[in-house]
């Protein structure tokens, strides 16, 4: 069992890991986690967005309260499940280029 910090109520809770997991996937289908550059992302959370980073060997941290406090999150998780799905390089990817971007 993970334990989470509730962040708008101030209270521990206990998170089973399977919500954890199905938490992470929603987050994953709503398109709420965006790369951002070689292993860094942008995870928007239910009270904000955190920054997820995953080193080469696969590791990951987020700079949520309920990572700092427990190493695990749905943030992190998140990342973990989209990595694991694109194949073991997918953290040294580079972001995708916009139009912007191609323009200078």
């Amino acid at each position: 069992m993970n334990i989470v910090y509730n962040v708008q109520i101030g209270l521990r809770i206990s998170m089973p890991i399977n919500k954890l997991v199905e938490k992470a996937k929603k987050l994953l289908e709503s398109h709420r986690v965006e790369p951002l550059d070689y292993g860094i992302f942008n995870v928007v959370g239910d009270h904000g967005t955190y920054t997820v980073v995953q080193d080469y060997s696969g590791k990951v941290s987020c700079n949520c309260i309920g990572f700092l406090k427990y190493k695990k999150c749905s943030h992190a998780t998140a990342v973990i499940i989209l990595t694991a799905s694109q194949g073991k390089r997918s953290h040294v990817r580079k972001p995708r280029r916009t139009a912007r971007a191609e323009r200078k």
